[in-house]
């Protein structure tokens, strides 16, 4: 009994991600990422090269491959059909809710209460009722972020003079955050991660004590990164690879930004689906 009402909101989080799922359907064209990377993880599992994405015949370095790699792996694991990127996604969401689980019970560790309903007040939000359907590497951006954040909110609170916090994992929490979040959508990862950091210790000096034990993590998962693929990649693929990797999908998109005509026009009826999130992530609640 315990075991169901402390994570019963995993079990309805998979439920509800598998009915909204199917009610949208993966394969409604809808999309043009969703099939795009649906077609690209079906060139590494027919073909068995993982090592580079590729899309009609040609090297595909707009994102990196770790998305790819799990729509591969759980087709190879469950089999080809909408059934194994559903779990996957749904794994996501539910590792998305385990980790703002972790980070509250970090700031307030004796609200019980609050600890085990926060998963359940996700599940009320407009991310939770999009992203079920919402194949795109931002899913995987925001659970590598995430973990980060919670190892460096942990190393924060355990160096602070308020509050003593003993946790041997934070540093495990922001490596792999780091790994998994350069993995999936690139250095746009720090952003989130780095840059709120270093303004935290603008103004807080005593965090300044873990500033070496953060540094070191985020590069410990940066180096990983690189090793594991960008550099024998770049290796591999040439220069024109190394030119597109380094230069065109970082320096140059930060540079310049082009934006759709669609985009480009007023879009409020497009903000319109993020209003609830703004103000009240639970008020579609299913269970309230």
């Amino acid at each position: 009994m315990i075991f169901l009402r402390q994570w019963g909101w995993a079990w309805l989080l998979i439920a509800f991600s598998f009915t909204a799922f199917y009610a949208s359907g993966i394969d409604n064209g809808v999309s043009h990422d969703r099939l795009k990377y649906l077609s690209i993880g079906w060139g590494m599992y027919h073909s068995g090269n993982y090592f580079i994405p590729m899309v009609n015949g040609e090297m595909y370095t707009d994102k990196p491959p770790l998305i790819f790699w799990l729509i591969a792996t759980f087709w190879h694991l469950f089999g080809v059909g909408i059934f194994s990127v559903t779990l996957m996604i749904s794994l996501v969401l539910v590792g998305w809710g385990m980790i703002i689980r972790a980070m509250y019970a970090t700031l307030f560790p004796n609200d019980l209460l609050g600890k085990n309903m926060i998963a359940v007040l996700l599940l009320g939000s407009c991310i939770i009722w999009k992203d079920p359907w919402f194949l795109r590497v931002d899913m995987l951006l925001v659970l590598g972020v995430s973990l980060c954040n919670l190892g460096i909110l942990q190393s924060m609170l355990s160096s602070s003079s308020i509050k003593a916090l003993k946790n041997e994992y934070s540093f495990f929490y922001m490596a792999l955050g780091t790994f998994i979040g350069l993995f999936s959508k690139g250095p746009i990862f720090y952003i989130f991660t780095l840059l709120p950091f270093c303004l935290t210790l603008m103004f807080n000096k005593e965090n300044r004590f873990c500033a070496v034990k953060v540094l070191r993590a985020i590069f410990l998962g940066t180096f990983v990164m690189l090793i594991s693929w960008v550099i024998p990649a770049i290796i591999f693929m040439g220069s024109e690879f190394a030119h597109q990797v380094l230069y065109q999908q970082i320096t140059h998109r930060a540079l310049h930004v082009d934006a759709s005509p669609i985009q480009k026009k007023p879009y409020l009826i497009y903000l319109y689906q993020y209003m609830p999130m703004l103000f009240f992530p639970w008020i579609i609640n299913l269970v309230f």
